[in-house]
């Protein structure tokens, strides 16, 4: 019984890790910010997609990169909710935590063939209601 039980465990284990190790380039991303603000975090969610190395992603970034003014420092982000839309696609809702409120986030994510996944696209807005589905955000209101 307690071989059966570290074999469930194993499996389990390994099918989380499974299941979050698609988000790396977006946690990483988030983290960067952290470090390096808006033009560190596009660069790291840009990586291995259309985007990457776009100076016009860049110059979107410094731009975004701006909201600190209003909004502050940089303090978290989460990982709200994946929505899977067929075998190389999903949506990732987060929030970035800023010092004076929040940005919603947008991710969509593709799977190449490799396996690898990358953002071809990513959005940010201080309304959710902006590029979020309202049915995600009525899951989330406290009544």
């Amino acid at each position: 019984m307690k071989s059966f039980l570290t074999l469930v465990m194993a499996v389990l284990f390994s099918t989380a890790s499974l299941a979050h190790a698609t988000d790396k380039i977006i946690i990483d991303g988030f983290n960067d910010w952290g470090k390096g603000g808006a033009p560190a975090a596009f660069t790291t969610w840009a990586k291995g997609g259309p985007l990457d190395g776009s100076k016009e992603l860049q110059a979107q970034a410094s731009q975004f990169g701006q909201i600190g003014t209003y909004y502050g420092k940089y303090s978290g982000f989460e990982v709200i909710e994946e929505s899977i839309i067929g075998k190389n696609n999903k949506v990732v809702y987060a929030m970035l935590n800023l010092e004076f409120g929040s940005l919603f986030g947008r991710f969509l994510m593709y799977k190449k063939a490799n396996g690898e996944w990358v953002s071809p696209n990513f959005k940010f807005h201080t309304e959710p209601e902006a590029i979020w589905p309202n049915e995600l955000i009525m899951k989330y209101i406290k009544k």
